[in-house]
């Protein structure tokens, strides 16, 4: 099947409902997205023929690459969890040279390709509750609208560093033709991403897409050949992990028929929880479970 790219020219800053294609696709299409350094910006967005609000859109990284031999990281005041403490803008040009990205004449870190922005339209109602945000840009959001930097339940900027090569992004259509969009790879980055940001390159990023019409999830699931993962995020670290939580359970409870308890003690046995990311307004948290404790865990 010939490969669609779309370049990184198409860029978007926010995820809408109301939102103009720049290239519509079937199912099955290996798509490319040439992708911009930046958490504020995203390729697209497409329309996914087929996609109707209430399915979920299988998003399949079949690769992750990092284009260029640089890449740069932010400290930023009032940004990030040191950031009461910083008292300018510092943006650091990061090398990338034979696999590694070279913090220093010290420190060499090996380059792990990860995508930071996947989201599709949200949903019309808007994010009322996330007013707090107008800080970032000024205003609040607009009733279907959400900035590339946010994160959400229509995905965003979740910043999560299992979203790699190999792995499937499930996220809820809420619009016709879902309204994809895909930006932000990192070269490296850590759960937390503490300071600001990962070490951001430009990129591409190839995937591939599917429907699972009518089975839309609350919010973002990331699957690979081990692990069923849930995201959350919500205004506090407490509450995004509640979300987290609260999303795994209802998928494990539906896969082997467990009441509350049964369900919390195996996830209290099996569950890894990890912080994907503290500095994107609010917190990204996600639960993982390896598939074989819970055969046929599915979305």
């Amino acid at each position: 099947m010939t490969e669609l790219r779309i370049s990184r020219a198409h860029w978007m800053d926010r995820f809408r409902t109301d939102y103009r294609p720049v290239a519509e696709v079937e199912c099955g299409t290996p798509i490319v997205f040439e992708t911009n350094p930046s958490s504020r910006l995203a390729t697209g967005p497409l329309f996914v023929k087929g996609a109707e609000p209430g399915d979920a859109l299988a998003v399949t990284f079949r690769r992750v690459e990092v284009v260029g031999d640089e890449g740069v990281m932010w400290a930023i005041p009032g940004r990030g969890v040191f950031g009461s403490r910083v008292e300018r803008l510092v943006n650091r040009v990061v090398p990338i040279q034979d696999g590694l990205a070279v913090f220093d004449d010290r420190v060499r870190i090996p380059v792990r390709p990860m995508v930071g922005v996947v989201g599709v339209a949200p949903r019309a109602s808007g994010w009322p509750e996330w007013e707090p945000l107008a800080s970032v840009v000024g205003r609040a959001p607009l009733p279907g609208e959400s900035f590339c930097a946010w994160p959400g339940s229509h995905g965003g900027n979740l910043d999560c560093r299992e979203v790699v090569a190999g792995a499937t992004l499930y996220l809820p259509v809420a619009a016709p033709g879902a309204g994809l969009g895909i930006g932000d790879v990192h070269a490296a980055m850590g759960d937390g991403e503490l300071m600001l940001s990962g070490v951001e390159v430009q990129g591409e990023v190839e995937v591939i897409l599917s429907l699972r019409k009518g089975r839309a999830p609350r919010a973002p699931l990331v699957e690979n050949s081990t692990h069923l993962m849930a995201l959350g995020t919500d205004k506090t670290l407490e509450a995004a992990a509640q979300a987290a939580i609260e999303h795994m359970a209802s998928l494990v409870q539906a896969a082997l028929g467990l009441d509350l308890v049964e369900t919390g003690m195996l996830l209290s046995a099996v569950g890894d929880l990890a912080i994907c990311q503290l500095v994107n307004a609010y917190p990204t948290v996600r639960l993982s479970v390896e598939k074989r404790f819970v055969l046929g865990l599915s979305v």
